[in-house]
């Protein structure tokens, strides 16, 4: 009864600044006073994360929310603020820096045959049955691929929460699980790549920076960590090598996130083996960062153009969700006889790369404003049977732990 009392008193309040921000360009001029509607967004921010806690639905999930509902006040002006979309972009290649840290090459390895089958299916199922019935109704070229990559993704972060709170992450099931998202965020990354790069014949220096992010700086990273820095010099070091990535990645014409992802990769052995480092990446991405990036990706939703086209969003987000259910099913079942149907409903968590193909997508032109909201309304709306299937299942005994 007490958490249901906060929740209503939280869900109130965040109701009450919503509104306060309805009438806040008749009392302040946004542009005059940055200072003070950033700070609205920074308590809007706040109760994101406190409803996510009384609720257990991804933090993330709320930003966007919340930021969703935020773009029918006056707030909407700031989806084009400069400072909002600096922070923003950082936003986004933190995030997928630390996405590209949840790439585990020992659990790869070690499950390679059934997570390949697991993120081979739950990729390319929902990725060509969107793709199908878009091209039926009439989409065709780059928003095609763009719109089906930004269903066919997986949230490796919701996942492994999920199997954690199960109790089967270290089970060789979890960890077959948590590869086989690995690979569908892969998949979806090296998709990304294709559709969103600007390729130019600078892009050929490219494959040079890969091995300098896989030779040179991992070694380079850990020498600074056993410094025992007590100023964050490795976290210093990670910021400034974002950075200057990102950087020379747009400028040769492959996108930010992308090398982001990647140097995650190449870090994340270093990262795991040290776990106050890891804290730090996530504190500072997760408590700053990271939180902007998805109000900011609300900000920008359009639900008039939603509800224009609200046949093909039912229509998709259906086939999206289905399609990701038996892409994931089949291998589970194949491989371990899962008799828990509800496990395979875990892969329609679509969040960090789902929202990065929409807001990239609308930044270059490829989609437009109906498109952005189709992928945004599914990342939100297919949170939905993940919230269900971990609220439902009690946590899951194994016996073979890996």
């Amino acid at each position: 009864m007490k958490s249901k009392v906060s929740l209503i008193a939280s869900v109130s309040i965040l109701m009450v600044v919503l509104l306060a921000s309805s009438r806040i360009e008749h009392i302040l001029d946004i542009e005059e006073y940055p200072e003070a509607i950033l700070t609205v967004i920074g308590a809007l921010i706040v109760l994101a994360g406190v409803i996510s806690y009384q609720t257990g639905v991804s933090t993330s999930i709320i930003e966007l929310i919340v930021g969703s509902l935020a773009a029918l006040t006056p707030l909407s002006m700031l989806a084009d603020n400069p400072t909002l979309n600096l922070l923003s972009r950082i936003g986004a290649i933190v995030l997928m820096f630390i996405a590209g840290t949840e790439i585990d090459i020992y659990v790869l390895r070690r499950t390679f045959k059934e997570s390949l089958v697991l993120g081979l299916l739950s990729f390319f199922l929902p990725f060509m049955s969107a793709h199908i019935f878009l091209n039926y109704t009439g989409y065709s070229g780059l928003k095609n691929l763009l719109v089906s990559t930004g269903v066919a993704t997986t949230s490796v972060a919701i996942l492994y929460m999920a199997l954690k709170d199960l109790g089967i992450f270290r089970s060789w099931l979890g960890q077959t699980m948590f590869a086989g998202a690995m690979i569908t965020d892969i998949l979806s990354m090296v998709a990304l790549s294709l559709i969103l790069g600007r390729f130019s014949t600078l892009s050929m220096l490219y494959p040079l920076i890969i091995l300098v992010i896989i030779i040179v700086l991992p070694p380079l990273l850990d020498k600074i960590v056993k410094l025992e820095s007590s100023w964050d010099l490795e976290l210093k070091f990670i910021l400034l090598l974002l950075l200057v990535l990102a950087l020379i990645s747009e400028g040769i014409g492959v996108h930010s996130a992308i090398t982001s992802f990647l140097l995650g990769i190449a870090f994340s052995e270093t990262v795991k083996s040290h776990e106050y480092l890891e804290g730090k990446i996530k504190g500072l991405g997760f408590a700053f960062f990271i939180p902007i990036f998805f109000f900011k990706a609300g900000l920008l939703m359009n639900f008039g153009s939603l509800l224009k086209t609200i046949d093909y969003f039912i229509i998709l987000a259906l086939i999206a969700i289905v399609a990701k259910y038996i892409g994931a099913y089949i291998p589970l079942r194949m491989f371990f006889k899962v008799k828990e149907h509800k496990l395979a409903f875990l892969f329609n968590a679509r969040l960090a790369i789902g929202t990065l193909a929409a807001i990239y997508g609308l930044e270059y032109g490829i989609i437009g404003e109906a498109e952005y909201s189709i992928i945004i309304g599914l990342v939100v709306l297919s949170s939905i049977p993940v919230a269900i299937a971990i609220h439902k299942m009690p946590p899951i005994s194994i016996e073979e732990p890996l």
